[in-house]
């Protein structure tokens, strides 16, 4: 996975996907708007791991950088998922018909 996700890269990841839904909980939800939330989260949690990282007034607070590691690793293992997934459903979809 690249490690800075931008909007210029996000095509390469759904660009074969628009305007496909999904209905969850009885509600359709499209699959790109997730990605790109999800890819938002991504590159807003490496800015804030990098501010802490690197602050020369503070002292890094070591809980809030293992929050936000802990949360940056569940949303790059969501979008590794969701894009896997992408793939599996395009490829059942190009071997069906």
């Amino acid at each position: 996975m690249p490690d800075n996700l931008t909007n210029r890269t996000l095509p390469n990841f759904v660009h074969y996907r628009s305007n496909r839904h999904r209905v969850s909980q009885g509600q359709y939800v499209n699959p790109d708007e997730v990605k790109i939330k999800v890819i938002e989260d991504i590159n807003f949690l490496r800015g804030r791991i990098s501010h802490i990282k690197h602050s020369k007034f503070v002292t890094p607070n070591s809980s809030i950088l293992k929050t936000y590691e802990s949360m940056l690793q569940s949303r790059e293992s969501v979008l590794s998922w969701l894009l896997e997934n992408d793939y599996e459903e395009c490829d059942k979809r190009s071997h069906s018909g």
